[in-house]
C-alpha cells in the first residue's frame, strides 16, 4: 500500500500501477483515496448540464455557463441523450422560419450546384445551419431514390 502512494507521489500514471499490481480502478480508490484536487460533480449540476444541452447548447457553451470542464458535461450528456423523457425535450432544430419548396430548393442547389459555403446560405435564408442540413440530406436521398428506380427500369428494358 505505501509502495503504491510512493509510486503515485513520483507521478506514476494510475493505469500502470493498475496493470502491475492487476487491480481494479475501484479496488485502487478504496483503499488509497481519491486526489485531493478531485471534486465530485453535484447531481443538480449534472441535471441543469441536460437541461441546456436540450435546449441546444453546445458541449463548450454549456461548461463554459456552468464552470466545469467539457468531459464533465459530455459524461453527463452521455448518460441522459438517449431516455425517452430527452428525446421528448429535445430540440431536433429551430424551424422557426420554414423555407417554402421553390425556397428549399433554391438553397439546396446553391449548395449543392452553385458551389456556395452553407454559412451564406443559411444566413441568407435565415435558417439554422441544422435545417439547412437536413434540407441538403433530404434532397440527396431523393435524387438516389431516383437514380435507383432510372437503373431499375434500364435494366427492365434491357431485359425485354
Amino acid at each position: 500500500m505505501e509502495a503504491i502512494k510512493t509510486k503515485l507521489r513520483t507521478g506514476v500514471l494510475r493505469k500502470h500501477i493498475l496493470d502491475e499490481y492487476n487491480i481494479t480502478t475501484d479496488t485502487l480508490v478504496k483503499y488509497i483515496g481519491r486526489r485531493e484536487d478531485h471534486r465530485v460533480t453535484p447531481e443538480e449540476l449534472k441535471e441543469y448540464a441536460v437541461r441546456l444541452r436540450v435546449q441546444g447548447k453546445t458541449l463548450q457553451q454549456t461548461a463554459a455557463i456552468l464552470g466545469v470542464t467539457v468531459a464533465t458535461v459530455k459524461r453527463a450528456w452521455s448518460k441522459k441523450k438517449d431516455s425517452p423523457e430527452i428525446k421528448e425535450k429535445r430540440v431536433k432544430y429551430d424551424n422557426r422560419n420554414v423555407l417554402s419548396k421553390r425556397d428549399r430548393d433554391q438553397a439546396v442547389n446553391a449548395v449543392l450546384c452553385d458551389g456556395h459555403t452553407r454559412k451564406q446560405i443559411y444566413t441568407q435564408y435565415g435558417i439554422n445551419a441544422l435545417t439547412l442540413r437536413l434540407y441538403i440530406l433530404e434532397a440527396q436521398r431523393k435524387e438516389t431514390e431516383l437514380l435507383r428506380e432510372k437503373d431499375k427500369d434500364s435494366g427492365q428494358n434491357d431485359d425485354n
